[in-house]
């Protein structure tokens, strides 16, 4: 079920109108830049490679794992980067899972050396962190997030100027310059330059669905939401009307779905027309 603002659109019915130019949604794709400078490109099925003596990275079906067969006592970082329509799934020495979306970066070491566990983000991913003695930190642009073991969503794309923790489990502390937020599940800390941390309850499946498959809108801006799929889709927005962007909507959208699929629920809206050309997607009234 959609609305656009009060509008809700059956979505039982089918589509009338059959379109030429059809966007797919992304997937699977990312390349990893060793502490060397290679780069080795994660576009196929499976790759199997040996990096350094004791160091072998693997990678089958979107998943990029390590196997160290030494003891390494010096931080080895490699830089994971999921370009815009891609994503990638990796598991980090300690067995962390992270899921990092499209347009992102993940800094980190091979093998976790030292008194804590840091990685480094640009862009989106969602951490589900292995307990252990050593605190798990993820820095970003906007501050850091400090925990033991704990699953957790850290949105923060330089565009966006601001950083959105999301926590759905255990227990994180957020800090930025002076100020530190502690957040318990089921809420949300926001950092940015020019503004104080500001903490809020949400629904975390809002903000962490994208990892399963499943945007969920719920009175989020036509911008907001256009920003968000461009990533995924790969695709750039113009709009013929600045006012467009100020339209709410929700509704969920099934990620692998075609663009197509919720362009045309929203147009049945009566409010907003489309246009695709090429890569591109124009809206007007």
């Amino acid at each position: 079920m959609y609305h656009v603002e009060t509008v809700v659109p059956s979505t039982n019915e089918p589509f009338a109108i059959a379109e030429k130019s059809v966007i797919p949604a992304g997937s699977s794709k990312a390349q990893i830049t060793l502490a060397n400078g290679d780069i080795v490109h994660m576009d196929n099925d499976s790759l199997r490679l040996k990096v350094r003596e004791g160091i072998e990275i693997n990678y089958t079906g979107g998943k990029i794992s390590y196997k160290n067969s030494e003891e390494i006592t010096e931080l080895v970082y490699n830089k994971l980067e999921v370009p815009i329509g891609g994503e990638c799934y990796i598991v980090l020495d300690d067995g962390t899972g992270v899921w990092v979306n499209a347009g992102s970066k993940l800094t980190y070491p091979v093998k976790f050396v030292g008194a804590e566990r840091v990685v480094e983000l640009e862009g989106e991913a969602y951490f589900e962190v292995t307990p252990g003695n050593k605190p798990f930190i993820v820095r970003s642009t906007y501050g850091n997030v400090y925990v033991h073991g704990t699953s957790f969503n850290v949105k923060s794309y330089k565009e966006e100027e601001k950083t959105y923790t999301t926590l759905v489990s255990g227990k994180v502390s957020c800090t930025y310059e002076n100020q530190e937020i502690e957040l318990q599940p089921g809420e949300q800390a926001i950092t940015s330059k020019h503004e104080a941390m500001e903490k809020r309850k949400v629904n975390v499946a809002e903000y962490i669905g994208w990892k399963d498959g499943l945007y969920i809108f719920k009175r989020r801006s036509l911008g907001s939401i256009m920003n968000e799929l461009a990533r995924w889709y790969d695709i750039e927005v113009v709009y013929k009307d600045e006012g467009l962007k100020n339209i709410l909507f929700t509704g969920n959208l099934k990620r692998y779905d075609t663009i197509n699929t919720f362009m045309k629920i929203i147009k049945r809206s009566g409010d907003i027309n489309y246009r695709i050309e090429g890569k591109t997607i124009i809206l007007y009234k």
